[in-house]
């Protein structure tokens, strides 16, 4: 058998060889009986009482020898602990692939395998390892898209296109494959299936049963909008947020089954959102957007929010977005106090107004000392 992988090699032919009894590789013979012992420590058992103690590795659960080999976070690793014995050998052949293509998305994700050896390992080896490479393209488009890069993902794909000729087709088949009848249940997942499907249906925009894909991923999304909107978003990209956002609102009001109030409740979500993310500008959009809804506002939650936006935006020097984030306050009649508004809003409105008055007026730079006409209105 010829050595591990090198760098600049790819693992699909040795993994696809793997089935055979093997302890380790000529270069790095590894001796492990399958009844070796291995001591363990003294802890309350957690399966049965014989697992305590000295144990073999063919004692050990199965869902324990999968849950090692699936931790794995790289290929190289995953394929010389196959070689090991013949249990951690037998566990590997028993789901192979779906054990390759998580080492290699967590690869992706760490930025440890690019883009670029991927698509020369993929063009390279689809003739000879179908269904290796298709791990592995799955895997490099999951670990793009996790990492927000939904752009270089799409990339990604049609720079295969000039570079495995007659057998693209294979690899846009494993594409609608990964989210044709499946339950999306993550951001990152979401925005991948948006981000498929939308080039599939470029790509071949006759195509029925990816137009019907299209339909069931975008009916789906809209019906289980709450779900999807209330998902945390801790150590999640934004791009993934907003893009499947962006993608629900524009469905949402497209259907409009309950007037404006359902595409309200998402565009509040990604204001949140973009708040959580500092992104004062994008936050302003979403501000206008409310208000140009049909819909019963909460104005003096949104008045904060504007106000967290203005000074937000001055204390980090981004005059641009300040200035146009007030200019809300000022353009809008749901804020202005000679309109038909409660005592209440008014007084808040005139808080939020002073609080952006004082962050303003510590603010460095010629530009700032400009003002805004805000500080001029009837509320200052």
């Amino acid at each position: 058998m010829q050595p591990i992988i090198s760098n600049d090699q790819c693992c699909l032919e040795v993994a696809s060889r793997l089935k055979r009894p093997h302890y380790g590789s000529q270069d790095n013979p590894i001796r492990i009986r399958d009844d070796e012992a291995t001591e363990l420590p003294q802890k309350k058992p957690r399966y049965s009482s014989h697992l305590s103690g000295r144990i073999t590795l063919s004692q050990l659960p199965v869902e324990i020898l999968d849950k090692i080999m699936s931790e794995i976070p790289d290929q190289r690793t995953l394929l010389e602990l196959s070689l090991v014995s013949t249990v951690f050998q037998g566990v590997f052949n028993m789901n192979k692939w779906e054990f390759l293509r998580s080492a290699y998305t967590k690869q992706v994700r760490l930025g440890e395998y690019s883009q670029r050896n991927a698509t020369r390992a993929i063009s390279t080896h689809i003739e000879k390892h179908v269904e290796g490479v298709s791990v592995l393209f799955k895997a490099t488009w999951e670990g793009l898209i996790y990492q927000g890069k939904l752009e270089e993902a799409v990339d990604f794909i049609k720079d295969l296109e000039y570079k495995c000729h007659g057998n693209y087709d294979i690899l846009l088949q494993s594409l609608q494959s990964m989210y044709d009848h499946v339950v999306l249940q993550t951001w990152e997942a979401w925005a991948g299936a948006f981000t498929a499907v939308d080039f599939l249906v470029k790509k071949y925009p006759t195509n029925g049963n990816i137009r019907e894909i299209q339909k069931r991923l975008l009916r789906q999304a809209v019906s289980r909008r709450q779900e999807i909107i209330h998902q945390s978003t801790l150590e999640v990209e934004w791009n993934n947020v907003y893009s499947v956002l962006e993608k629900l609102q524009s469905e949402v009001a497209t259907q409009g089954k309950n007037g404006d109030d359902d595409e309200a409740e998402v565009v509040l979500a990604t204001l949140t959102f973009a708040i959580q993310e500092r992104l004062w500008y994008e936050a302003s959009l979403q501000v206008r957007r409310l208000i140009t809804l049909n819909t019963n506002i909460d104005v003096k939650s949104l008045v904060r929010k504007l106000e967290t936006i203005c000074c937000g935006a001055i204390s980090e020097n981004q005059y641009d977005d300040a200035k146009g984030a007030m200019d809300i306050l000022l353009e809008h009649d749901i804020f202005r106090e000679f309109t038909d508004i409660s005592e209440a809003v008014i007084t808040c409105v005139q808080e939020a107004i002073d609080n952006i008055w004082e962050v303003w007026d510590t603010a460095k730079g010629t530009r700032w000392a400009s003002g805004h006409n805000i500080f001029n209105s009837v509320y200052h």
